[in-house]
């Protein structure tokens, strides 16, 4: 709406520009054929009729003016609309999408650093107001200072206050404003940026949605699907016409209801979309994966592995005196004794594989034998799968677990090769300082100066650099080279 109000606006003003330039141009065309026909009239007249031209001619300039004012603000409100247009596309939104996540963040940091970068200002004014015209308002030092922040300072002219009143300034708004607080800011964005590039890593890239966008109009044209507009549409219809009664419902949509309600639309198609919906709702909905569930399902893992410890000891035991009473007293004991081992403790789902049926104790003692061996087979087996799957669940863990790390590691690392390379720009700023130092005192040897003030130079670049090397170390490479 915006843009059409906008550009609604912009041909008003440009229509009514072209009736004034018009106007002015009838005027002036009406003064040469008065001069043509009857000569120069009178002063009065004539006057009167330049006046008018003047009117005419600064009533066209001044909507042309506004009118060039609105052109220069189209241009935004059209780049607006392209972000808009981006959120159909996740890879696309990924830049407007990162400032969405960040906002909070940025709010509260540009509010410290609007209050930094202000009293800096009134400080500059302070300083160098009286000596400097780019610093004699807060206006202009306003400006000043965001070009010194950006890198374009004159330092010539702000020496005249005196070389260690500047030096003071420029170093701690240096070090406030561009080698922290704007630092932070990216640190904000880059967080924010990663959180994004994170959720649309497995969306679709522009050229597989513009080749589902052809597949879709191909399929549509054979009529082997319906639109997405008709499904919302038969949905719209059949919750009566009512949006929030539609977008409020709990009710659960499976396949079979939309083949009844759309017209036209085939089994794949409902399928499809429906798993495509719960897929994209789970994703926005579901809570993250935290430490905390982690521990859990750990616990769950360690607790289960001491229950199957503790029942393949009691098994073992049980097992070991079955198998002396089957060899020391014979079938009657034995049977005897598979029926206390039976009456035992409740029945798990362990113990029921031990378990061996009456007919098999009525006979030789060969039908028990071979049914413990069959009870140690299944044992066996079950201890197997169960093995593998705890296996599997704490190698998909600690795999997890091993990425975070991981990436925190490079997490780290970027951040301590980004803190180097910002100690490496402030020792070269320095030793900037210090040549200029230098150069002051040659400039003033060649003027004449005394002894005196070359000392004075000399001994302020002394400390800058003894500063320098005790508050930036020297970084080392891997192989120890300085």
């Amino acid at each position: 709406w915006c843009a059409v109000i906008m550009t609604t606006a912009i041909c008003i003003i440009f229509m009514v520009m072209n009736i004034q330039i018009g106007t002015a141009n009838n005027l002036l065309a009406d003064m040469v054929m008065e001069v043509e026909r009857n000569g120069f009239p009178g002063i009065v007249p004539y006057r009167h009729t330049v006046q008018a031209f003047n009117e005419a001619t600064e009533a066209a300039l001044e909507t042309e003016r506004i009118f060039r004012f609105w052109m220069t603000i189209f241009p935004f409100v059209l780049l607006s609309r392209l972000f808009k247009s981006f959120k159909a596309q996740k890879r696309l939104a990924i830049v407007s999408d990162t400032f969405i996540v960040a906002r909070n963040d940025m709010m509260h940091f540009f509010i410290v650093f609007l209050s930094v970068y202000f009293c800096m200002t009134v400080n500059a004014v302070i300083f160098f107001g009286q000596d400097q015209l780019d610093f004699a308002t807060i206006d202009r030092a306003l400006f000043s200072c965001f070009r010194a922040m950006l890198g374009d300072w004159d330092w010539d002219s702000m020496d005249d206050i005196g070389i260690h009143k500047a030096f003071l300034w420029f170093v701690i708004f240096m070090l406030v404003m561009v080698m922290i607080l704007l630092n932070m800011l990216l640190a904000i964005l880059m967080e924010s940026y990663a959180i994004v590039k994170e959720d649309a890593a497995n969306a679709d890239s522009l050229m597989q949605q513009i080749k589902s966008m052809v597949r879709r109009a191909q399929q549509n044209k054979r009529k082997e699907r319906v639109k997405l507009n008709d499904i919302w549409d038969a949905l719209y219809q059949d919750n009566q016409s009512d949006q929030d009664k539609l977008l409020s419902s709990e009710r659960k949509i499976y396949p079979s209801y939309l083949l009844e309600i759309v017209q036209g639309i085939p089994l794949s198609q409902a399928t499809r979309t429906l798993n495509n919906s719960r897929t994209d709702y789970d994703r926005k909905h579901d809570p993250a994966f935290e430490l905390t569930d982690f521990k859990e399902g750990l616990t769950n893992m360690v607790t289960r592995m001491d229950y199957s410890a503790m029942c393949s000891t009691y098994l073992n035991l049980k097992l070991q005196q079955y198998q002396g009473l089957v060899n020391q007293e014979g079938l009657f004991e034995s049977s005897n004794a598979m029926a206390a081992l039976t009456e035992g403790p409740p029945k798990t789902e362990i113990q029921e594989v031990f378990q061996v049926p009456k007919a098999s104790t009525e006979g030789s003692p060969e039908p028990i034998q071979q049914a413990a061996e069959k009870a140690l087979d299944k044992v066996r087996v079950l201890a197997q799968e169960r093995s593998v799957e705890m296996a599997d669940g704490i190698a998909s863990i600690l795999g997890e677990e091993m990425q975070e790390l991981e990436r925190r590691q490079n997490d780290q690392k970027k951040s301590i090769d980004s803190t180097a390379k910002s100690l490496q720009n402030l020792r070269e700023m320095i030793h900037k300082l210090n040549q200029t130092c230098g150069e002051i005192g040659e400039l003033a040897h060649d003027l004449g100066y005394s002894d005196a003030a070359m000392l004075q130079v000399s001994a302020l670049a002394r400390p800058a650099q003894s500063s320098l090397q005790d508050a930036v170390p020297t970084p080392a490479l891997e192989d120890g080279t300085i």
